[in-house]
């Protein structure tokens, strides 16, 4: 399934200008802050409208401003993580993943229910507060949450910044480990670039509310494209460690 994006919006004196297109892959938006990234996310869901612009997942027309088209985002099959994991910290860890349980009979809430618990690794924890669990299983129910109802698209916005670095090792596992099990575009936010090497099939680098460059982790970080990086001393590291 492929997700088409191609938005303008002008907020605050920002202006975002944007065209892209993915398939099955997992695509890394990649740039320093207040480049646009969060925000393209919360346009293809449905958070914010486009000025102007066109969004579709596969044969599904999200959003089009030619023809005013307008899914709701409760309507949208989109998975969301968002940067603080928005969890309700009122509700046990069973009533929060239910919560994105959208559309689902109960019938089949159960069953997927079990079953994300089990391929998560939460069992036992139905009935605990997000406050009595740890951040790793934190980050779990948040993924659960998202993708319950099998989602077409799953948007995730830096779900792992708070993380210590041996947790967002950890993490960066358990979505390799998703992304065999879910065969749906991935698009992850981050401006970490460690992150986006190691995980992206494809990277889109994000400048000033456009698209200043896009290929695959090895072509984006590349010694010439890197000639400007802010970061000389991790390029160093990375290419010390053969990563390039």
């Amino acid at each position: 399934m492929a997700l088409s994006v191609a938005l303008e919006k002008t907020i605050k004196g920002f202006h975002l200008d944007v065209s892209w297109e993915i398939g099955d892959e997992l695509a890394v938006i990649f740039g320093p802050s207040g480049a646009g990234k969060s925000m393209t996310l919360q346009l293809i869901a449905g958070h914010m409208q486009p000025d102007r612009g066109r969004i579709t997942l596969g044969d599904t027309v999200l959003t089009d401003t030619g023809t005013g088209a307008c899914l709701p985002p409760q309507k949208r099959c989109i998975g969301y993580v968002f940067q603080d994991l928005a969890l309700f910290p009122h509700m046990s860890v069973e009533k929060n993943i239910l919560y994105g349980a959208v559309g689902v009979s109960a019938t089949d809430c159960d069953r997927r229910l079990r079953d994300i618990m089990d391929l998560f690794q939460l069992e036992g924890l139905q009935k605990k507060l997000p406050c009595e669990i740890s951040g790793g299983q934190k980050q779990r129910v948040a993924f659960a949450r998202a993708l319950i109802r099998q989602p077409d698209l799953l948007l995730l916005d830096e779900p792992f910044s708070a993380l210590d670095s041996t947790l967002r090792g950890q993490m960066r596992d358990f979505l390799r480990d998703i992304r065999s099990i879910y065969r749906i575009p991935v698009v992850l936010v981050t401006h970490d670039i460690f992150e986006a090497y190691c995980l992206a099939d494809t990277v889109i680098v994000y400048a000033g509310g456009t698209v200043a460059n896009r290929g695959t982790p090895h072509e984006i970080f590349n010694e010439q494209n890197m000639a400007d990086c802010e970061t000389p001393l991790f390029f160093a590291y990375m290419m010390q460690k053969g990563f390039f």
